[in-house]
C-alpha cells in the first residue's frame, strides 16, 4: 500500500492514466507511467488541474459529457449536440450508452421535439430494461400528450423496479386522473405522500380529486397541508378559496383570493375566481373590477369577459348567466435535469414539482406535476464513466 509521506491518513493513492490512444483508464504499473496524474481517495485534485494534463481528444470528451450530463449550463441544441457526439463515438457500454440516449431525449423535450425524445428513451429502455428513468421519462412525455394509457403503462413498469420513488406514485396519479380514475388517482396519491410525508405536490393534487369527488372538507384539509409545507403556493390557496366557495363561505373564499393575488399580482383566474364571489355577495361594482383586472392580465379569460359584461349590465339580477368554459392546460415539465454517466443508473429520486398554467375553467383547479429530479451522483473526471476502448 502507498502511503503519503508524512501523513498519518492510511487512504491508498489513486493513479489516473491515459493511454496513447487518449482513451481514459488504469493501467496496471503506472507508477513510472510519465501521464499519470496522481490523486487521493474521493478526487480532491482540482477539475481544472486535472483537464489541464488531458490529451485534447479526453478534454473536448470530458466537455461533451460535462454538458450532456447537465454539469455544465447549456442550451437544449448544445445539450443535443454534446449527447450526439458521445453516442456515435463508440466508446460507451450499453449502460451508459442509455443513460445518454436519455439525456438527449429530455433536451429534445426541451426543444419542443416530442418524436426524437420518445425515440431516445425507447433506445435507453432497449439499451437497458431495467432502466427505471428511461421508463418514468417515456411515461410523463405521454402524459404530456394525453396519452393516458401509455404512461400509465410505463409508470407501471417504473413502479415495478423503484417501488419506493414517490414522484412515480404522483405521477401515475395524474394518469389515472385524466382518464378520469379517481379513486386510483387518489390511491397513487396516498402512497406518494406515505414515501414521502412533506410532499407539497401530492396533497394539492389529492386535494384537487377529493374536490372533484364532493369531498370538500378532506379537500381543504390536504390543501391546508399543501399550504403549510408550500406557503407561497398560490395555485393551493386559489383551489382552496374555490372549495370554500362551493362550500358556500364567500368571505373564506374571498379571503383566499385575496392571499393569492397579495403572492401573485398577476394571478389572473384569482381575480376572476374573487370576481365571481363578490358578484355572489351582492358586490357588483368590486366584481366588475375583478373581472377587468383578469381581462387585462389574461385576455383569454373568455368567461370574465362574458361575466364582467353582465356585472356591468345587469347588476340588480341574482343570476348570473351560464359560463363559458375553460379547457384547463395539461402541460408536463418538458425538461429535467439529465443524469451524470456512471457505471449503473441510479433511479430518479424527486425533490421539487412543477405548477400548471392558471388559466382554467370557472372554478377549476390547478394541478401540480412532478419534475423528474436527478440522481445525486459524485462525479470524478476518470472515474465515472465505463467505457469501451478507442480505437488506434
Amino acid at each position: 500500500m502507498n502511503l503519503r509521506a508524512g501523513s498519518k491518513s492510511r487512504r491508498p493513492l489513486r493513479r489516473l492514466c491515459w493511454s496513447t490512444a487518449g482513451a481514459q483508464s488504469r493501467l496496471p504499473g503506472c507508477e513510472n507511467h510519465r501521464r499519470c496524474g496522481v490523486i487521493g481517495a474521493g478526487c480532491r485534485l482540482p477539475r481544472f488541474l486535472l483537464l489541464a494534463v488531458l490529451p485534447a481528444r479526453a478534454q473536448d470528451s470530458s466537455a461533451d459529457e460535462r454538458r450532456c450530463t447537465g454539469q455544465w449550463r447549456a442550451t437544449a441544441e448544445e445539450r443535443v449536440a454534446s449527447c450526439t457526439t458521445l453516442i456515435d463515438s463508440g466508446r460507451y457500454q450499453p449502460v451508459n450508452l442509455a443513460i445518454l440516449h436519455d439525456n438527449r431525449g429530455m433536451a429534445f423535450r426541451a426543444k419542443g421535439d416530442p418524436a426524437n425524445a420518445r425515440s431516445d428513451f425507447d433506445q435507453a429502455i432497449g439499451l437497458n430494461q431495467n432502466y427505471t428513468r428511461a421508463y418514468a421519462n417515456r411515461g410523463t412525455l405521454a402524459l404530456a400528450q394525453r396519452d393516458f394509457d401509455g404512461a400509465v403503462a410505463d409508470l407501471d413498469q417504473a413502479i415495478k423496479l423503484d417501488a419506493t420513488d414517490a414522484s412515480l406514485f404522483m405521477a401515475r396519479g395524474n394518469a389515472y386522473d385524466g382518464k378520469g380514475d379517481v379513486d386510483r388517482a387518489i390511491a397513487d396519491y396516498n402512497e406518494a405522500i406515505r414515501l414521502s410525508p412533506n410532499y407539497a405536490a401530492a396533497f394539492f393534487n389529492r386535494g384537487l380529486a377529493l374536490r372533484h369527488k364532493g369531498d370538500l372538507d378532506r379537500a381543504i384539509a390536504d390543501y391546508d397541508q399543501a399550504i403549510k409545507l408550500d406557503p407561497r403556493n398560490t395555485s393551493a390557496i386559489n383551489n382552496r378559496g374555490i372549495a370554500w366557495f362551493q362550500k358556500g363561505d364567500l368571505d373564506r373564499a374571498i379571503a383566499d383570493y385575496s392571499q393569492a393575488i397579495r403572492l401573485d399580482p398577476n394571478l389572473a383566474a384569482a381575480y376572476n375566481n374573487r370576481g365571481e364571489a363578490l358578484r355572489a355577495k351582492g358586490d357588483f361594482s368590486h366584481a366588475a373590477a375583478d373581472f377587468d383586472r383578469a381581462i387585462k392580465i389574461a385576455p383569454q379569460f373568455a368567461l370574465a369577459m362574458t361575466t364582467a359584461a353582465w356585472s356591468h349590465t345587469n347588476k340588480r339580477t341574482t343570476t348570473a348567466p351560464s359560463p363559458i368554459l375553460l379547457r384547463r392546460s395539461s402541460s408536463i415539465p418538458r425538461t429535467s435535469r439529465p443524469t451524470p454517466i456512471a457505471a449503473t443508473p441510479m433511479p430518479t429520486k424527486a425533490t421539487a414539482t412543477q405548477r400548471l398554467p392558471i388559466t382554467t375553467r370557472p372554478f377549476a383547479s390547478i394541478r401540480a406535476m412532478p419534475m423528474p429530479a436527478t440522481t445525486a451522483a459524485s462525479y470524478c473526471a476518470g472515474t465515472a464513466i465505463s467505457t469501451a476502448p478507442l480505437p488506434t
